[in-house]
């Protein structure tokens, strides 16, 4: 699709639309926050992740096919600018994940765009760090952090898609499989400071401990 003029013209008319898109719902957020809190206007903050998602997909699309040699390292770049992602093991030699926002209720729309910022993030950890398949039999456990001024009639469940979509991503980096007899699923949701998505990968034997020290950490 290099030097197509008309592919190009027609993907930046839809990126111009989705900017505008954005925009009035930016607009609305402004005015709806100054006489409520965030999570009464949380509607107009999930009609973004849409468009925000639709938008990222034609911005990869031009500057991949935009022929520059280096163009796929340019938009893990943006992914890492734009998503941040908190990766590492503590001192328990747990895995741990952090983004900090929570996933939109219709992940299935902004698919690419969340695995886009998993993978890429996950690939720079690994080779700034380096990341050895280190658990066999493991539990891989979902936290929901919900702003303490957030009712919890608020929470929402768990996505299936979600926790298909994270797991195959860490899968990849830290675990030898990912299939049903080595690996179990837990997902929980408590308050914080910020909304965020919290992910772990402890070993089987080891998730009463986890399970012991996050009671303990909610108490205090």
């Amino acid at each position: 699709m290099v030097g197509d003029t008309r592919w190009t013209k027609t993907q930046v008319k839809k990126l111009s639309k989705s900017a505008g898109e954005l925009q009035e719902i930016a607009e609305m957020i402004r005015k709806e926050s100054k006489t409520k809190a965030l999570y009464e206007i949380q509607e107009y903050v999930e009609k973004a992740y849409p468009l925000l998602a639709k938008s990222w997909d034609i911005l990869k699309d031009l500057i991949l096919e935009s022929g520059r040699p280096n163009a796929s390292l340019v938009v893990d770049q943006i992914v890492k600018d734009v998503a941040p992602v908190e990766i590492g093991f503590n001192e328990k030699g747990w895995f741990r994940l952090k983004m900090s926002s929570l996933p939109p209720k219709e992940l299935a729309s902004n698919a690419n765009y969340i695995r886009d910022v998993l993978y890429a993030q996950l690939a720079d950890y690994h080779r700034n760090v380096g990341i050895q398949k280190r658990f066999h039999r493991c539990v891989i456990i979902f936290n929901h952090i919900y702003r303490f001024d957030v009712p919890k009639k608020q929470y929402r469940d768990h996505d299936n898609i979600e926790l298909n979509m994270v797991v195959d991503a860490i899968a990849l980096y830290v675990m030898e499989d990912d299939g049903a007899g080595r690996c179990q699923h837990y997902y929980y949701s408590s308050p914080g400071v910020e909304n965020a998505t919290e992910v772990y990968v402890v070993p089987m034997e080891e998730f009463v401990d986890f399970i012991q020290l996050s009671k303990s950490t909610e108490s205090r």
